[in-house]
């Protein structure tokens, strides 16, 4: 190459940037549904649960503000799960989330394992030695 370049399978490292789409936002989620697309990918539907909301309710007015719910329009039976985003990927690229993912539960499963560690060591060194005389 030219001007002592190297080509990027003679790279020792590569730096990655990391920058925020503007539709970039924090997302909760409860589960996912999905499976197989058409091209073989693997599509995961994210969806967050609350209970349902009710289209409308009529409350009481009182001297101190609201008082009872005296009608409500709507269900309020059941689960709702709202959907988040739709999130698709390779075979390849799902197994190595995954990896990521145990990992992540790993590292947490052992700090909750040291936290429970230094809570009963600390529960220790607070009992009294009182033997009655």
């Amino acid at each position: 190459m030219e001007n002592g370049e190297k080509t990027q399978s003679e790279l020792e490292t590569i730096k990655f940037h990391f920058n925020k789409s503007h539709l970039f936002r924090v997302i909760k989620i409860h589960g996912a549904w999905g499976g197989l697309s058409p091209r073989g990918e693997i599509q995961m539907n994210i969806f967050s649960e609350r209970l349902p909301l009710p289209d409308s309710i009529t409350q009481e007015v009182t001297d101190g503000g609201l008082g009872k719910i005296v009608e409500q329009v709507g269900t309020t039976a059941g689960i709702v799960r709202e959907v988040e985003a739709a999130i698709t990927m390779t075979p390849d690229v799902a197994r190595k989330v995954a990896e990521w993912l145990t990992n992540k539960v790993e590292q947490f499963e052992a700090l909750m394992v040291e936290q429970a560690e230094l809570v009963t060591a600390e529960s220790e060194d607070k009992k009294d030695d009182f033997d009655g005389e």
